[in-house]
This record gives structure tokens, sequence and C-alpha cells, in this order.
């Protein structure tokens, strides 16, 4: 595993499979995993579930679809996520209500113009991805025979 240089700490690792290659970015199937997995009723439990989502990677070696490939993400890029989707709303959540209710808005009104507000966040996010996406480096690096992953 490659060392992040900049911040000195381990990147965020998944493993996959390359499904597709166009020049130097590859479309790679990662299987997204329930907590549930080293569950022994998860046999029994309808609760656990595993679906297969997609990932576009910078490729760093030379891949070709069917080779399992290692994605790299730097930690501050899941930090960055974690802003964006969770705190930022959380934020603007609280001080719509506190701000609505201290101007004389019931609690009533001022909770639902706090839940009113998020869905146009959350627009501006999905509007803006391409934007976000320069701060999102997922890098993909072709597995040695005897590298472990999660597949």
């Amino acid at each position: 595993m490659r060392q992040n240089k900049t911040s000195g700490s381990r990147p965020i690792v998944h493993t996959g499979v390359a499904t597709s290659v166009d020049h130097d970015v590859a479309s790679v199937a990662i299987e997204q995993r329930s907590a549930c997995d080293e569950c022994r009723a998860k046999l029994l439990c309808i609760g656990g579930h595993e679906r297969v989502g997609t990932i576009q990677a910078a490729c760093r070696d030379r891949l070709t679809p069917g080779d399992r490939v290692r994605l790299e993400l730097a930690p501050q890029v899941g930090w960055f996520a974690v802003i964006v989707a969770f705190l930022l709303p959380f934020v603007l959540l609280v001080s719509t209500f506190f701000g609505l209710e201290a101007g004389g808005a019931g609690e009533l009104g001022a909770g639902l113009a706090a839940l009113g507000i998020l869905p146009p966040y959350y627009l501006f996010v999905y509007t803006q991805r391409t934007r976000l996406a320069r701060f999102v480096r997922i890098e993909a690096y072709r597995m040695t025979p005897n590298e472990r992953g999660t597949l």
C-alpha cells in the first residue's frame, strides 16, 4: 500500500474489479456490504444486504477490464464528504430553527422551515457535483496476486 505523502496518514482503501477503462479513468465495481457481514445470524435476518456500486477512479497503473484493483482516497477527502453531506446541513437546520424561533416564529413554523431548507441545500449540492468532484480524487492501482482485499 502506498503512503499518502501529503499528510503522513494512511489513505482510505477499498478493493474492486475494473469493469471498463477509458484512457486514464477506470470504472470500478465495488461491493458495498452492510455492517452485519460477520454476524452468525445473517442468513436468518432480513436486515443484511449487499449491493454493487460503480466508482470512477484515476488509473495509476495500466489497467484492463477484469483486473482486481485497490482504490485509494485521501482521508481529507472523506472528511470533506462528511462536512458537505452531514455537518453543513445540520448547522443549517439548527441555525434556521433557532433563528426563526428567536425571531418570533412558533416551534411548528420554525421546525417546518428548518426541514424545508434541506431539500434546496441538497439540490444545490447535486447541481454542484461536478465542481465538488474536483476535490475528490480516487486513485486505482492494480492489485498483485498475493495482495489481499475485501473481495
